[in-house]
């Protein structure tokens, strides 16, 4: 709108100056042109919203006509303005897409072909025109390649410069991960610090508890126990998952002996119910990768019936993991692997296990995809670098 405003005050300009340098104009239809033009972006200004690409394309196709319109009552080819043709399709290659870039495109090369057979002639200009020469079908060709050159040009630098700003755009969500992973390697590395030592105490006198005492209050304490190894080996495995990543080593892992290793990791009930499909070998850090894959399958088993079987498969590219679980909706799988977020029941989870899945794979060079639908289970998918 800015732009649109320069050039009805430029227009206004023009026409109060072209007298003084001897250019004679029919003023009357030519301001008319020019408060129409005015008028039309005090109407767009006071709407206040966005215009979005269709819109914006539809008004630069509007600012066609009216050039064209101030063009053929203004001498038509001789009139020197009739560069101004390239600006509309410059704007239109930064601003709206491909498609409609064409359309504007085309509309100026209508209106420029339009003013060589239909335009007022100005006398002062000093370059009228008569019939249809050689030198106005060249002026007339040199428009459509050059206005096609630069509108094509302009338009790859643009798409380049917005799949750049993606890019960046993706790169600036990787490193706001990247930083939510670090604040949790602190949270982790404070509690496992600020709980050590209460726990080893309780461990210690569970353990003389154990050994003083007889019958359900010695299983009270053996149980108390052992719940406090539990939630040590928590807290350790917090610290691993969410700092461990970087440090470690790729080595060249068969699935098979990978698999194994998961399903010891797994109750008995969930390592029966665990399918596996495919062979070979992949190059990774073993722990980070177990911990990844450890979580997707534990999340599937969660999102599954108690019957029911989960399915990893690996083709050599890439590891699936697939639950016969509800589903995710659009909303629901959009925010899956954020931190702090879950579905599952109070209690239940802590919300940071796809989160510490995908920022896993990351690390490694890879990605981690959800696929997901209402009744029809979900699919993770596991890519690593090769």
């Amino acid at each position: 709108m800015r732009l649109r405003w320069v050039a009805v005050a430029a227009e206004g300009l023009v026409l109060v100056c072209a007298p003084l340098i001897g250019v004679s104009l029919d003023p009357a239809p030519l301001f008319a042109i020019v408060a129409l033009h005015a008028l039309s972006n005090a109407l767009l200004h006071r709407r206040r919203v966005a215009l979005g690409e269709a819109g914006l394309g539809s008004v630069l196709i509007f600012d066609v006509w009216l050039l064209t319109a101030l063009l053929g009552l203004g001498g038509g080819p001789a009139n020197p303005f009739a560069v101004l043709y390239f600006t509309q399709v410059l704007v239109a290659a930064l601003l709206v897409g491909g498609g409609w870039t064409f359309a504007v495109w085309l509309h100026t090369v209508s209106g420029y072909a339009l003013i060589f057979f239909d335009h007022r002639a100005v006398p002062g200009l000093g370059h009228v025109h008569g019939t249809l020469g050689p030198h106005l079908w060249g002026m007339l060709a040199a428009y459509v390649l050059v206005s096609a050159i630069l509108a094509f040009f302009v338009r790859r630098l643009a798409a380049g410069l917005e799949a750049q700003a993606e890019v960046l755009a993706k790169e600036r969500e990787r490193a706001a991960r990247a930083e939510r992973v670090a604040s949790l390697t602190t949270l982790a590395a404070g509690a496992a610090h600020e709980l050590g030592t209460p726990l080893a105490t309780i461990a210690v006198v569970a353990g003389e508890l154990a050994h003083q005492l007889e019958g359900p209050l010695a299983e009270d304490a053996q149980l108390i126990r052992a719940e406090v190894g539990r939630c040590r080996a928590v807290l350790d495995s917090l610290a691993a998952q969410s700092g461990d990543v970087l440090g470690a080593s790729p080595e060249p892992l068969a699935f098979a002996s990978l698999t194994d290793e998961l399903r010891a990791k797994l109750s008995e009930s969930r390592a029966s119910r665990l399918v596996v499909r495919g062979e070979g070998t992949l190059e990774a850090p073993r722990a980070p990768l177990l911990q990844a894959l450890e979580v997707l399958v534990q999340n599937a088993f969660d999102a599954s019936p108690s019957d029911a079987t989960v399915e990893l498969a690996f083709d050599g590219e890439r590891l699936d993991v697939r639950d016969h679980g509800t589903g995710m909706d659009a909303a629901t799988l959009e925010r899956a692997t954020e931190p702090f977020f879950t579905t599952k029941h109070e209690g239940a989870g802590m919300g940071l296990g796809l989160f510490l899945a995908r920022t896993t794979a990351e690390a490694l060079g890879g990605s981690l995809e959800l696929r997901s639908a209402p009744g029809e289970g979900t699919t993770a998918t596991l890519r690593l670098r090769r």
